[in-house]
This record gives structure tokens, C-alpha cells and sequence, in this order.
């Protein structure tokens, strides 16, 4: 059997306070609950800021 080719299933891109603990939240306990590989940024992104190597890479290691 070979290795999943995605480290993560979805990439859970939100942006702004009034989701992040909230919607996303919901969205992102339910995902994992079913088992389902997910990454979120626990940092904010500034709009129109630099994108971090570390999302980038996981953008790259996801599927969705």
C-alpha cells in the first residue's frame, strides 16, 4: 500500500475574527471528526499580506 499523496484532505481557508472561532470552527471539528485530514491557519493573514512558507506548503500538500 502506498503513502497518502496529500499530507491533508482540505485546506480551511477563513479570514476575519467574526469566523474564526466560530463557523470555521464548527466546519473544521466536524471535518476532523469524520476523519477527514484537515490544516488551519491559527494565525491571521493580514488581506493582501504575504502568504507564510508554512501555507504555502500546506497548500501544496492538499487536495482541496
Amino acid at each position: 500500500m502506498s503513502a497518502p499523496r496529500w499530507t491533508y484532505d482540505i485546506f480551511l481557508s477563513f479570514h476575519g475574527q467574526d469566523t474564526r472561532y466560530t463557523f470555521t470552527d464548527h466546519v473544521y471539528r466536524a471535518l476532523t471528526q469524520q476523519g477527514i485530514r484537515v490544516f488551519r491557519d491559527d494565525e491571521e493573514l493580514e488581506r493582501g499580506g504575504t502568504i507564510a512558507p508554512k501555507l504555502l506548503n500546506a497548500i501544496e500538500e492538499s487536495s482541496w
